[in-house]
């Protein structure tokens, strides 16, 4: 986890007083020799560069700077951005030609005899050879394997796009949780000390012999379910503050929104169409991306099956042959051709056509599953925001009746007081809910269409497109096309 400048220079310290403090350490490290160590840690530790400290204006953690933050400090986008090189590697390796061979040798032969008048002589021949052999590629199969490599490359962004889109989702929802957290919190705590008032009003009821022992316990009762509220809603703020710093990265102490904005009253434009919204999600989504560079992948490597079954030599040998003494030289050229008999290849390219039509299926499946998941939330935000907008008619309803008692005729009772102000705490507590649960719905809607539907900078929602889905970015924006 990264950390900021003056954490660093914190743990500085640590170091110098556990290495340079005084006694015998004090005596083995010299004071330059522990500035020289403070600058190379903060020049080349894990946290050089931006501090993460700089994007947490004033204390608070600003969304836009939660959601690169967390992308900076996920394990998971650095793994599939690993992913995408091996892919881009890999692809390199399918479409290289083997090494080249290269042979040579030497050879010397002596002849021991005697010639034709009883003379003995002795003839030395010397013997050189050299040998290349290469191992051509077809260039059909080479083309295959080619835009295979390059659909893998395209199925590696696609999940990284996911990989990333989950995290900035992940984040988004901690986000909103906190800021929901932080506006019912002021909500919560006057909910309490209304229900302290009222045990207080009911104590001194009962001490006046006015009241009951029901009334009492009613209120003791009311002020303990107030205060469980309350500290179980400050237990699950600390959990999710503690969720936001994990995936941020951030210290815990400087986990602090800034407020994050309201779901809208009324449904957006966009919400009108749910057919519409599945097309978009089918072309846009990083898993239908995904699952097309997948297949487009699987007839590629099809294509390639097929063709190394056409001839072509399999490698190509030419060999240089120089006997001096007898004035023997030769050249050979030899090339080798596969039999592609009923065999193991024809085998394997069964099997690839079985593995072509899996993710023919498998595709048509992860566009049903996109359209499911499009209409599901389509219902719930709806339903949302219906629901949002009745506990909204039923606030300004309580404020409107309390206000009439108020300002009506005679003196107000303090219990009645009391009582119109939880209600009217109880309907703002209500209200909050609602909009939280209507936040979260657009929330689900933007996961499972693909397109950022709350930003105030993001663009309109596009048409969808026609076709095979490419591969996307974490914002719904095509980055690759096929």
């Amino acid at each position: 986890m990264k950390r900021n400048r003056s954490e660093f220079r914190e743990g500085g310290k640590g170091w110098i007083a556990a290495a340079g403090g005084r006694g015998a350490g004090y005596r083995r490290f010299s004071w330059g020799t522990g500035v020289l160590f403070a600058a190379a840690l903060l020049c080349f530790g894990p946290g050089a560069g931006p501090a993460q400290g700089e994007r947490v204006e004033n204390g608070t953690l600003d969304e836009a700077a939660a959601e690169e933050l967390a992308l900076e400090n996920s394990p998971a986008v650095r793994a599939a951005e690993a992913a995408v090189e091996a892919a881009r590697a890999r692809g390199r390796v399918l479409t290289a030609w083997r090494d080249p061979e290269v042979r040579g040798s030497y050879g010397r032969q002596r002849n021991v005899g005697n010639d034709a008048g009883g003379v003995r002589r002795t003839e030395t021949l010397d013997e050189y050879g050299g040998l290349l052999r290469v191992f051509p590629m077809s260039p059909w199969v080479r083309r295959s394997r080619r835009r295979s490599g390059d659909a893998r490359v395209h199925v590696a962004e696609s999940n990284a796009a996911a990989v990333r889109r989950g995290v900035r989702m992940e984040v988004r929802g901690q986000y909103d949780l906190l800021v929901y957290y932080d506006a019912l919190r002021p909500v919560l705590e006057g909910m309490l000390g209304n229900a302290a008032r009222r045990r207080e009003a009911a104590y001194q009821r009962r001490s006046a012999g006015e009241g009951g022992a029901l009334d009492l316990v009613d209120a003791q009762r009311r002020y303990l379910e107030r205060r469980h509220d309350l500290q179980d809603l400050l237990r699950r703020s600390e959990i999710a503050r503690r969720r936001l710093a994990q995936l941020t990265g951030v210290a815990l102490e400087k986990v602090c929104v800034t407020g994050g904005g309201t779901a809208p009253r009324e449904p957006p434009a966009y919400m009108r169409d749910c057919r519409r919204l599945e097309e978009i999600a089918v072309s846009r989504r990083p898993e239908a991306a995904a699952a097309s560079w997948e297949l487009a992948a699987a007839e590629a490597e099809l294509q390639a099956g097929r063709r190394e079954r056409l001839p072509w030599p399999s490698h190509v040998q030419a060999s240089y042959r120089d006997r001096e003494g007898d004035g023997g030289e030769s050249w050979t050229l030899q090339m080798a051709f596969p039999l592609p008999l009923a065999s193991s290849s024809a085998a394997e390219v069964k099997l690839l056509e079985r593995n072509v039509a899996v993710l023919r299926e498998r595709l048509v499946a992860v566009r049903r599953r996109i359209r499911n998941e499009v209409q599901q939330a389509f219902a719930e935000a709806v339903a949302a925001f219906a629901e949002a907008r009745r506990e909204e008619l039923s606030w300004n309803e309580v404020r409107r009746s309390c206000r009439e008692i108020r300002e009506g005729a005679g003196q107000v009772p303090v219990d009645v007081r009391l009582r119109l102000k939880e209600e009217e705490l109880a309907a703002e507590r209500a209200l909050l809910e609602a909009q939280y649960a209507c936040r979260r719905a657009l929330r689900g809607l933007e996961a499972a269409v693909g397109i950022d539907f709350m930003r105030p900078a993001s663009p309109a929602v596009p048409e969808p497109g026609g076709g095979r889905a490419t591969p996307v970015d974490e914002g719904g924006g095509s980055i690759a096309a096929e």
